[in-house]
Formats: C-alpha cells, sequence, structure tokens
C-alpha cells in the first residue's frame, strides 16, 4: 500500500496537481501526505485522557512528494467535540526539485474545552482523514 501511495505522489507531482490559491502567485499549495497523529500531554507523553482546560499536542507526521515543499499553514476549527485540522504546504512553482519523498512532521498545540466524555482530534491530509478520540477527565 505505501508503494502505490508513493508512486500516486510522484505521478501527481509530475503532472503538476495542486490547489492553486492565487493564480498570480508564485507558489503551489496543497495538503499533506498524513500518515500518523499522536495526541501529547502537557508533560509531552503520549495521553489518552485529558483534563478540562489543560493544553495538549496534536503532532502529525506524514510526507511531502519532493523537498521542496513547506509547511504553510495549519488551519483549525473547533467544532463541538471535535478539532478539525488541515495541514497546508507550498512549493515554489518554477523550482525544479527531484521526486525523493520526504518525511515532514509538525504539532500544534490545542486547549481542551469540552465537558464531553470525548473529543475527537481530525487531522485531514491529501489522502483523507486520520482521526483520534481522547478521553476528557473533569
Amino acid at each position: 500500500m505505501k508503494l502505490q501511495n508513493i508512486l500516486v505522489a510522484t505521478l501527481m507531482i509530475a503532472i503538476g496537481c495542486g490547489i492553486t490559491i492565487n493564480q498570480n502567485d508564485e507558489y503551489i499549495y496543497d495538503r499533506v501526505f498524513i500518515s500518523e497523529i499522536k495526541i501529547k500531554d502537557k508533560t509531552g507523553k503520549i495521553a489518552d485522557t485529558i483534563k478540562v482546560n489543560d493544553i495538549f499536542t496534536t503532532e502529525i507526521y506524514g510526507y511531502f512528494p519532493d523537498p521542496c515543499w513547506q509547511f504553510y499553514k495549519i488551519e483549525v476549527e473547533e467544532l463541538k467535540n471535535e478539532y478539525k485540522i488541515t495541514p497546508i504546504a507550498r512549493r515554489e512553482k518554477d523550482i525544479f526539485c527531484i521526486a525523493v519523498i520526504t518525511p515532514c512532521s509538525t504539532s500544534v498545540a490545542l486547549s481542551c474545552k469540552s465537558t464531553a466524555d470525548t473529543i475527537k482530534i481530525s487531522v485531514v491530509g491529501k489522502e483523507g482523514i486520520i482521526s483520534k478520540t481522547i478521553n476528557v477527565a473533569q
């Protein structure tokens, strides 16, 4: 399955697929290929339970289709009992770059405002959504 993802990423970069935000912009924008997410508490330990009003971190792991891509911005949408995170990357339009899958990672600090029993963290990537549900301690 991973080889298939690599081939698709290589093909997409070869044919120039991407999200263009502004036609006059010198960059190509796109979502990131996401492979894994980890939720860590304020001490940095992987957590499955977060206390109300605590800050926690969502670590996002994935890859770029070539080393010329970089993180541009992280969009965070706060819903009732869910955070929806969309990492956006960009690369210069006119730069030549060899198609070599490049690992990447970033993190997002969030605050647990929910008093529900659980909250869902969803990261929207180029190929789909990876979600984790964590418990909320009162």
